[in-house]
């Protein structure tokens, strides 16, 4: 265990080191980049809030990168040490996304040079949900493949891939400001999402044989949909909203793959309900569910 520490604590410093070093580096233009936002903008605001908790969020990274450098060997072998040393990778890697982000604000609200780059990020989440449309769909029940819920996802794709080249455009020749083109984008997430809860929906009425099998798959579901994306490059909105704001194409199949194994597993154990000793009855389950 002690090994185990070790080996999980260096490698937590080293990844707030890389995080910890581009921040460093990226300082004076990310205070540039915060102080060309306009504050008059609904998005640029709000990267503006998240931006004055930077400064504090960098002077804890120091502190922590001056803690953990200075520990032994012996003392990275605790496992208070490794939650300290992976806190200092959690903070050094969410400063790090957050400048990158302050950075893409800055150049696309005021359309500066390299601004079609910037929209592009933006761009990123929503283009990969359109493109996992198709697996998630294929990989749900074959009963719930033609259904309606499955054919609105298909048809949110096939018209938005359209609305993206009007989006770029409108912005190229000054008919869309970038407010209403992130706007846009917005909505469109937003509409996938409803999408998502009523596919959902769909799936688990078709894999379901009871009614505490469905309550099961909308927890596990639910869970899933609502820890958020797990995308490499944040974006202006997933930075200034909740994580549980827009659901992804991929958190949904990661959330009927865990549904599907519980169920499964419940049904080999052969017990009839799976679910403990209360005949199924999952006490609040539905309560808080998104679906």
């Amino acid at each position: 265990m002690r090994r185990q520490n070790l080996a999980r604590a260096r490698r937590e410093i080293e990844r707030g080191d890389r995080s910890y070093s581009n921040v460093s580096l990226d300082l004076d233009a990310t205070e540039v980049n915060a102080n060309t936002i306009p504050p008059t903008s609904e998005y640029g605001s709000r990267v503006l809030e998240k931006y004055r908790g930077f400064m504090t969020g960098y002077t804890e990274a120091s502190k922590l990168n001056d803690r953990v450098h200075a520990m032994s060997e012996k003392e990275l072998k605790s496992g208070k040490n490794v939650k300290t040393a992976a806190e200092y990778a959690r903070i050094a890697a969410e400063l790090d996304a957050l400048d990158d982000v302050i950075a893409d604000t800055n150049t696309f609200l005021n359309l500066a040079s390299g601004w079609e780059r910037a929209w592009d990020r933006q761009l990123a989440p929503l283009r990969e949900d359109l493109d996992g449309i198709d697996t998630l769909i294929e990989e749900g029940p074959e009963t719930a493949r033609s259904a309606a819920t499955a054919a609105a996802l298909r048809s949110f794709r096939d018209r938005t891939r359209e609305d993206l080249e009007d989006w770029a455009s409108g912005l190229t020749d000054g008919r869309t400001a970038p407010d209403t083109a992130l706007r846009l984008i917005q909505d469109s997430r937003s509409e996938f999402t409803d999408l998502l809860k009523a596919h959902a929906d769909t799936v688990i009425d078709a894999y379901a044989k009871t009614s505490s099998e469905k309550d099961k798959m909308r927890e596990d579901m639910d869970e899933e949909l609502r820890s958020g994306d797990r995308r490499s490059s944040p974006t202006i909105l997933d930075t200034v909203y909740p994580p549980y704001m827009f659901y992804s194409a991929y958190a949904f199949n990661a959330g009927y793959s865990s549904a599907q194994s519980s169920v499964d597993s419940s049904r080999s154990s052969g017990s009839t309900t799976g679910y403990g000793s209360s005949g199924g009855s999952f006490s609040g389950s539905g309560s808080s569910s998104r679906f």
